[in-house]
This record gives C-alpha cells, sequence and structure tokens, in this order.
C-alpha cells in the first residue's frame, strides 16, 4: 500500500495490483466508518487487476478525534476527492477511474460527479433529500449551538441521525441497519473506528452537505458520466428501494441513457449482507466498462 498526502492533510492510500492495473476504483467511504472495512472488496478488485484507492475523512480512522468534523471541513474534502482523481489519472491514463461513494460518501460523490474525469460514478446506499427533514433538524441544531460545545463529541447526536434507520428493525440503537447478519452487526459495534458519537459540528455538517446536493441538482443540466446506483432491498436510508430509485429517477431525466438501478437483498452495507458477492461482481462489471 501506497499513501500520498493531499493538500488537504489527509492521506490517499493506493492499493496496487501486482501487475498492470486495468482500472482504478476510488472509494468515498461512509459515515463512521474507514476504508479498512474495505479489504475484501480490495484485495478481490487487485486480484482481478485493478487498483483500489480512497482516504478517510476528517474524524475518521486514522484522522483523530474521531467524530469530530465541520461543516468547514467539505470544501477540502471535495478538493481531496478532485486532487485523488487527479493524482489516479496521471499516474496511467490508459487505466480508467470509477467512483465509488457508499452513503455519506455518495452525497460527496454528488457535489462533483460532474467535475471529475471519472469513467463512471457509482452510487451506494444513497438516498434523496428530504428538505423538510433537513430543515427540521438544522432548527434544532441551532436551538442547542448556543449551549454545548461544537467540537465534543457526544452520542445523543449520534442516535439522532441513526434512531430512524434502526426502529424498522426493532430498535434504535446498535447497529440493525447496517447489515441482516448478526455477525456483521456484532463485527461493527465491536470495531473502536465505527460508529460512536459525533460532534454538533458534524450533525451541522451534515445538514449543510444535504442543503449543497439538492442545491447541486436542482441546478444539474447535464451528466456526461454513466451513473450507477446500488442499494439493498432492505436499506432504510434509500427507504426500501424507493428513495434510491427516486434520486435515480431525477438523474435519468438529465441523461436517461447512462442510469442504472439494481437493488440486491440486504439492508444499507451490501457489501457486508446476503448479496455481497453479486454486488462484487457488479462492480467488476462496471469497472470493465
Amino acid at each position: 500500500m501506497e499513501q500520498i498526502r493531499l493538500k488537504n492533510t489527509l492521506n490517499l492510500k493506493i492499493y496496487s495490483p501486482p501487475g498492470a492495473r486495468k482500472g482504478t476504483l476510488l472509494i468515498l467511504h461512509g459515515m463512521l466508518e474507514h476504508l479498512d472495512r474495505y479489504q475484501d472488496l480490495i484485495k478481490r478488485l487487485n486480484g482481478h487487476g485493478y487498483a483500489v484507492a480512497g482516504f478517510n475523512y476528517f474524524g475518521h480512522g486514522d484522522n483523530t478525534p474521531l467524530g469530530v468534523m465541520t461543516p468547514e471541513m467539505i470544501p477540502g474534502i471535495l478538493s481531496g476527492i478532485k486532487e485523488s482523481v487527479e493524482i489516479l489519472v496521471k499516474r496511467d491514463e490508459e487505466a480508467p477511474v470509477t467512483l465509488l461513494g457508499h452513503s455519506l460518501g455518495s452525497f460527496l460523490a454528488r457535489l462533483v460527479l460532474d467535475e471529475v474525469p471519472v469513467n463512471r460514478v457509482i452510487l451506494s446506499g444513497a438516498g434523496r433529500v428530504d428538505p423538510k427533514k433537513v430543515g427540521r433538524t438544522g432548527f434544532a441544531l441551532k436551538l442547542v449551538a448556543p449551549f454545548i460545545d461544537r467540537d465534543r463529541p457526544r452520542q445523543w447526536l449520534s442516535d439522532m441521525v441513526f434512531k430512524d434507520f434502526n426502529r424498522p428493525f426493532g430498535g434504535t440503537a446498535g447497529a440493525l441497519f447496517i447489515s441482516s447478519e448478526a455477525s456483521e452487526q456484532a463485527a461493527y459495534l465491536a470495531d473502536p473506528l465505527t460508529g460512536g458519537p459525533i460532534s454538533l459540528g458534524f450533525a451541522q455538517l451534515l445538514i449543510h452537505l444535504m442543503t449543497q446536493v439538492r442545491h447541486k441538482e436542482n441546478a444539474l443540466k447535464a451528466i456526461d458520466v454513466p451513473l450507477v446506483f446500488i442499494s439493498g432491498e432492505m436499506d432504510p436510508v434509500g427507504e426500501f428501494g424507493r428513495g434510491v430509485r427516486a434520486v435515480a429517477d431525477d438523474y435519468r431525466a438529465i441523461n436517461a441513457s447512462t442510469t442504472k438501478t439494481r437493488l440486491f437483498r440486504g439492508r444499507h452495507e451490501i457489501l457486508r449482507d446476503l448479496d455481497r458477492e453479486e454486488v462484487i461482481q457488479e462492480i467488476l462489471a462496471q469497472l470493465k466498462g
């Protein structure tokens, strides 16, 4: 594994295959997780001749303190995505770059998909922006902001984000929405770098990010890159298929010929659920173009 320091101070990690690379997958991971959780996918793709790259966001993985972010970090993350693509393209212009954004990473990808020279964009665990919910949550955060430290992680803020996702499966806490497999839920909870509390600034970042995505998509007039939406049939983030189809339909209205949607058995993390092998095969198919 090779590391390159980006201008935003984050480290781009590149996992290369033993021989010539056929292409590269740039991963944008989800909220409160980290790039190392994709090691199984990385090894599989390396075995097929594809390089895999990615970086942990501020407040994630090896970037401490964990769970601490602010809205001011959004431009740095977006610039890191663009710089990473530039680095990967320059390394081998014959090896196309594909962007994979999961969950939080899918929203980040939606902000740059028309600004980076990638072969295609895969959006995993995506959801639509609910302006009413964003407005209500943003208002609630404004009410508490004067009374709490913006940079101190708090579990109740994390619970506020995830409780509605867990509720359809019989609870409001834990990792029920992550996977239908109990072993994967346990692994998520046992990993010290996944889940956990978030800061007020992190919650504010989510509101700012959703608002930016909504404004971007309302103004978007053209898309030249193929888009592929993959999601779990029982993923509450994608509203059990309804939300992800709605987002895909919005993009299809802009460019009908290059938008694909595929649902798999499972919940939010389809790479850690019943159809994990089918998901890997779909990603490989997209890398092959």
